[in-house]
């Protein structure tokens, strides 16, 4: 059987392309994680109990704000926050409570967690995407 001497010269020129042009593989960078936009239920370890409540978040690049309430606290605003490095920073501002300081960041399983500062003590949260269940349901193991 004869070869194709066009074939065999377009097959030598495509290997030359591959091999000297160093033509990119394929992109296996993997996309940023996903910022913690959207609705969350959100729970504060306070006193043996799981305080829950709703949080809001809008990101904009680094810059994060949004809404927050519960029970204890009433509404409030997100307010002087930031989303950088899978981490969040924030200001929790309410008419009724003193303000929260709010630090956590994004898990692998999506949920988001860390520790918050009000009233001269600090503990922790976590935060889990979805509407809140109402205010008054409590745990007192710290655990859902």
């Amino acid at each position: 059987m004869k070869s194709n001497p066009l074939a065999t010269a377009l097959a030598a020129v495509f290997v030359f392309c591959l091999c000297v042009l160093q033509i990119p593989a394929q992109d296996k960078t993997f996309p940023e994680p996903a910022a913690p936009a959207g609705d969350w239920t959100v729970y504060f370890q306070a006193m043996g109990h799981a305080v829950p409540g709703k949080l809001h978040l809008e990101v904009d690049g680094e810059r994060v704000s949004g809404t927050v309430e519960t029970e204890h606290t009433g509404p409030g605003k997100v307010e002087n926050g930031k989303w950088a490095n899978n981490k969040l920073a924030c200001t929790l501002v309410f008419e009724r409570h003193e303000s929260i300081v709010f630090e956590g960041e994004l898990k692998s399983e999506g949920t988001l967690s860390g520790h918050y500062t009000t009233e001269g003590r600090t503990d922790t949260w976590r935060a889990e995407r979805g509407e809140a269940k109402p205010a008054n349901a409590t745990s007192r193991s710290g655990s859902r």
